[in-house]
């Protein structure tokens, strides 16, 4: 995420001799040293054509310059997502993925990955149970277990499976893909649905009638265990 000084691109930027990293101007991230990487997409942000970003397993790269909205630009779910990205690949098929620092205070889904140093070892970190984080149950924290897995070094590699939510998956699920799982759309005890996770495909069936949001969403959602049944891997 270059910035520009007249005409000119700035690849790099320093403040008391010191390299920056990142710079910040009213909440928005303006400059990026970190090029190699794929981040995590965020609403509001400024991206520029042949940025790259992750969300929900996939990677995107932007074809058109603009500031995040997440209701519109959101890569995979935007109204208008198709005018600013296209989607060019896997998560699991990169070894430069980043992801956001563990972050104090903030709420943490079941699934969500972070990076954090513990022991003086940069790590991926995935969520194993919602909660609001502190510094005894961060990953490494005194209570970090209970909340936190292992999955990678930094490096970018990213875990295959989602984490379990209990029972056993069957040692020869159905090969076949049921349709893709939408918001808006009332699901019947029984229907199946399927979903990318990290860039493998998971066929869920519905536990109960609902109508579907984003709370409810199969892996996702803060509240999918109520609507849905533990996955099976189909790809």
């Amino acid at each position: 995420m270059p910035v520009h000084f007249g005409n000119r691109k700035i690849k790099e930027l320093y403040l008391g001799g010191r390299k920056i990293k990142e710079a910040w101007y009213g909440g928005q991230k303006v400059y990026s040293s970190v090029g190699s990487g794929v981040y995590p997409w965020h609403d509001r942000q400024d991206y520029n054509r042949g940025d790259l970003v992750h969300y929900q397993g996939l990677v995107y790269e932007c074809i058109q310059d603009h500031q995040a909205d997440g209701s519109k630009t959101q890569p995979g779910e935007g109204w208008d997502q198709y005018s600013y990205w296209k989607q060019v690949g896997y998560v699991r098929e990169r070894n430069d993925i980043k992801y956001d620092p563990w972050n104090n205070g903030k709420y943490y889904y079941s699934g969500e990955i972070v990076s954090a140093k513990v022991n003086g070892v940069e790590g991926n970190y995935q969520c194993t149970s919602g909660h609001f984080a502190s510094v005894d149950n961060r990953p490494g924290g005194f209570k970090g277990d209970q909340y936190w897995k292992f999955i990678s070094k930094s490096s970018g590699s990213t875990p295959t499976t989602p984490p379990s939510s209990g029972g056993s998956t069957p040692s020869n699920p159905p090969s076949s893909a049921p349709s893709a799982w939408r918001a808006g759309v009332n699901y019947k005890k029984g229907d199946q649905v399927s979903i990318d996770v990290y860039g493998d495909t998971y066929r869920y069936t519905a536990l109960t009638d609902h109508y579907s949001s984003t709370d409810s969403k199969p892996f996702y959602g803060s509240v999918e265990n109520l609507y849905w049944e533990k996955p099976t891997k189909i790809s």
